[in-house]
């Protein structure tokens, strides 16, 4: 980050003059690109600079009685919310324009991450001001930090960590772990599941896709899944997945057409709302059910894997350098506690 380190922050505060109407607020680049600014603020005896881009809005909860004096005194301030007829009491609410901050540098040159969530857009910003990128990885864990051919500086991206402006090295210290299958536990652990998958291959390649949409719909109907906002089906995935797991043995082809609702596969919860009559400006394709229980076996393979410990090995990588991808997460802690990868 050093185009923003703490020295040419602190010389653009020297020789520019701050946006008219304000005393603490500069232009990070050009002064015609306002919307990429930093404010200058104290925490402590510290000065610290808020890097900013753009603005975003708080909501704030007001009553009834406000929003009717706001209609009589003609102001549009106060705000009636109600997404559905069907929805809980309307809410009323203002909305207060702030600036985005994507980060803060302090005096110790570091780069806070402190955004509760990051873009595309944002990613190539601050990826413009150091000498790598920016970039999300679903294989890593989420949002990464990553140098060109080099993978001894490389990061996962999380709330409240601090990089070196200059070198990009982790000023928070942190700790950082993924997964990998134990084939042979994996393999024994997975022989319940083959009269399933047996029984669930050789009726999803003889039966017709209208056949398996009618059961989705029966399933939805038994189940008491709702219609969403927009006309599909409002699916509680955990509480399909394991309805699907309690109907495995006694009644498979249950279990495996409440699998592909529970993770959406192939647009089969599109598909059975379309088959019902619901989501009519929507077409269901074609739908493949042999392609559909290759899609479910490999889905299906990897959540077992990824909630039973059991076929797990856990394994320790080193902080700051490049980790391999895969398919089971990481996981980072800092002092301790588990933090979140944006």
């Amino acid at each position: 980050m050093k185009y923003v380190n703490y020295e040419r922050l602190t010389g653009i505060t020297q020789r520019i003059k701050p946006f008219r109407g304000t005393d603490n607020r500069y232009p990070i680049g050009s002064r015609a690109q306002s919307y990429k600014c930093f404010y200058v603020e104290k925490e402590g005896n510290d000065t610290i600079y808020k890097l900013c881009y753009g603005h975003t809005h708080i909501e704030h909860q007001r009553t009834k009685e406000d929003y009717d004096k706001a209609i009589a005194s003609g102001s549009t301030n106060v705000h009636q919310i109600q997404w559905r007829e069907d929805d809980d009491p309307l809410k009323y609410v203002t909305y207060e324009r702030v600036p985005r901050e994507l980060a803060i540098v302090r005096p110790d040159n570091s780069f806070e991450f402190v955004a509760d969530h990051y873009g595309q857009g944002d990613n190539m910003i601050m990826s413009n001001w150091c000498d790598g990128f920016l970039s999300r990885s679903s294989r890593h864990g989420g949002m990464i930090y990553s140098q060109w051919r080099n993978d001894n500086v490389f990061h996962p991206i999380f709330k409240g960590l601090r990089l070196n402006c200059d070198t990009m090295q982790a000023m928070t210290p942190y700790q950082i772990s993924g997964y990998r299958v134990m084939r042979k536990v994996a393999k024994e652990f997975l022989k319940q599941y083959v009269d399933f998958y047996k029984v669930a291959e050789a009726m999803m390649k003889c039966m017709r896709a209208e056949d398996f949409l009618d059961m989705g719909a029966e399933l939805a109907k038994e189940l008491g899944v709702k219609d969403n906002s927009w006309g599909g089906l409002a699916i509680d995935s955990s509480k399909l997945h394991l309805e699907a797991q309690a109907r495995l043995h006694t009644a498979p082809m249950d279990s495996a057409v409440l699998y592909c609702m529970a993770h959406d596969l192939n647009a089969t919860n599109r598909r059975i709302a379309y088959h019902m009559g619901k989501y009519p400006w929507a077409t269901s394709g074609e739908y493949d059910l042999v392609a559909l229980f290759d899609t479910m076996k490999r889905k299906l393979n990897k959540e077992i894997y990824r909630n039973n410990n059991s076929v797990m090995k856990k394994v320790e990588y080193e902080m700051g350098k490049r980790y391999p991808a895969s398919e089971w997460g990481v996981t980072i802690t800092v002092d301790g506690k588990e933090v979140e990868q944006y």
